[in-house]
């Protein structure tokens, strides 16, 4: 009997469903990853897919440039000293991007959003495009990504995230990444079994990086 393909959500709730590593460890592993694979090549693209009904299409490369912990910066608060800037709107104080890329020299900055078990975009979905919209306005670049699983649970997630327009990495893609870096040596079982690809809808077809 052929093993029933497994996605990332499977990994997320070892070693149970009710005890296992928070989001925190995950944003960690994935930042670090970011690290070691921009640093040993420079060039290297992560995958970015739009949302047609609940599945990933149009991959787009994300390029994270070289990166250092001077600019990879993780689960810090956002505020006016973050961008050099003379004021920074109230409402916005309290976030705290799951990973933010901050490029100050070319006002260029990055968000990106890592969800895991249990987990909703839709607390600061709103306030995170806010956010993203107000930069843009005073003349930075910026952009936000969710990092989720295909099998990401939150199914009511995957039509806000497609009626805004905000292209989703696939922990499938990261921990394909991490397969051939010490990061896939920290793990009991290979994690090639937690990177299977979403089933394709009969309408539109799915497109994913390498096919």
């Amino acid at each position: 009997m052929s093993e029933v393909p497994k996605n990332a959500t499977h990994l997320f709730e070892r070693p149970t469903r009710r005890y296992h590593s928070s989001e925190s460890w995950w944003t960690s592993f994935f930042s670090l990853l970011l690290l070691y694979r921009s640093r040993n090549d420079p060039q290297w693209t992560l995958p970015t897919y739009t949302c047609r009904s609940g599945y990933p299409v149009e991959p787009v490369p994300f390029s994270p440039g070289r990166l250092s912990p001077e600019n990879l910066i993780v689960e810090a608060p956002l505020s006016k000293n973050t961008f050099g800037i003379a004021c920074w709107p109230v409402e916005f104080l309290q976030l705290k991007p799951d990973v933010c890329i901050l490029r100050s020299d070319c006002c260029r900055v990055v968000f990106i959003e890592v969800k895991t078990i249990g987990a909703s975009i839709a607390r600061n979905h709103t306030r995170y495009l806010q956010t993203r919209d107000h930069l843009r306005h005073l003349g930075w670049s910026a952009d936000v990504y969710y990092l989720l699983s295909h099998g990401h649970e939150c199914v009511d997630d995957w039509p806000l995230i497609e009626h805004d327009e905000v292209r989703v990495m696939l922990w499938e893609d990261v921990f394909q990444f991490a397969i051939d870096t010490p990061f896939g040596d920290l793990f009991d079982e290979p994690l090639a079994h937690y990177a299977s690809r979403p089933s394709a809808p009969p309408n539109p077809p799915l497109q994913l990086a390498g096919d």
